[in-house]
């Protein structure tokens, strides 16, 4: 199963939603996630129908915008302003899957609110949950290059995803996923939980190049598997980054 998810800064250029149809087509994407349309909310349903996708979902801010066609059911469960929080049931899955499109505020303050929601989800979440998009910041230093580097929040990201049970799915491609020409960082990603890391056996999400936008497409692409087995120990070095983790490894 296929699903972009796109920072796209803005769907009103023709060039943009056209690039956006020939990736959905080429792809063969079931699920799409538009992060910044930068348009009103009465745009939403001719967009959607541009793209040809039979339904859709808006979170309140209107900065997330979330389409898929009839044969997948998908129920929206939170609506935040820095997510949407919906249950995907598709035939082509064995089970149901949980995902958590996210476009996180440029400022640290505010994203607390995003960690905090993210946290409260991860409570009672023991299916397969699969977090995307523009999280407005970085995990280590090697996610960026280039003058003014400087950024706040990277502990409290690290945090948070130990805190959810949230790794980081990898990459193929450029190593940055958005640039002003001057500076390159890795700001868009895709966080699982243990449980998605074995149903999703085979997921890969690809950096696809640049081109309207000064973010890159993230491209998903998984095969379930409804037979989970073992689930062997993983040690992820954000552990590491954790105030207490020293206390608690001795």
């Amino acid at each position: 199963m296929n699903a972009i998810i796109w920072n796209v800064r803005g769907v009103a250029s023709v060039a943009t939603r056209r690039h956006l149809k020939k990736l959905i087509q080429l792809h063969q994407v079931y699920l799409l996630v538009i992060l910044e349309p930068f348009v009103l909310r009465q745009n939403f349903t001719y967009t959607r129908r541009y793209l040809r996708f039979d339904m859709g979902a808006q979170n309140e801010s209107n900065k997330i915008w979330f389409f898929w066609n009839s044969g997948t059911n998908v129920t929206v469960i939170i609506d935040h302003p820095q997510f949407l929080h919906v249950r995907v049931e598709d035939p082509r899955l064995a089970r149901a899957i949980y995902l958590t499109p996210v476009y996180a505020s440029c400022d640290a303050t505010i994203r607390r609110d995003l960690w905090v929601g993210l946290h409260h989800i991860s409570l009672d979440m023991d299916d397969p949950w699969l977090v995307g998009g523009d999280f407005n910041v970085i995990t280590q230093d090697g996610e960026r290059t280039g003058h003014n580097t400087h950024n706040r929040g990277t502990t409290a990201f690290s945090d948070m995803m130990l805190d959810c049970g949230l790794e980081d799915a990898g990459f193929i491609g450029n190593r940055y996923t958005w640039t002003n020409g001057r500076v390159r960082k890795r700001l868009d990603r895709v966080l699982i939980n243990s449980t998605a890391a074995a149903f999703c056996r085979q997921l890969t999400v690809r950096h696809l190049n640049q081109t309207s936008s000064d973010h890159s497409p993230l491209l998903l692409q998984w095969v379930s598997d409804d037979d989970l087995g073992p689930r062997p120990f993983r040690f992820l070095n954000v552990w590491t980054k954790h105030h207490d983790f020293l206390a608690f490894a001795s």
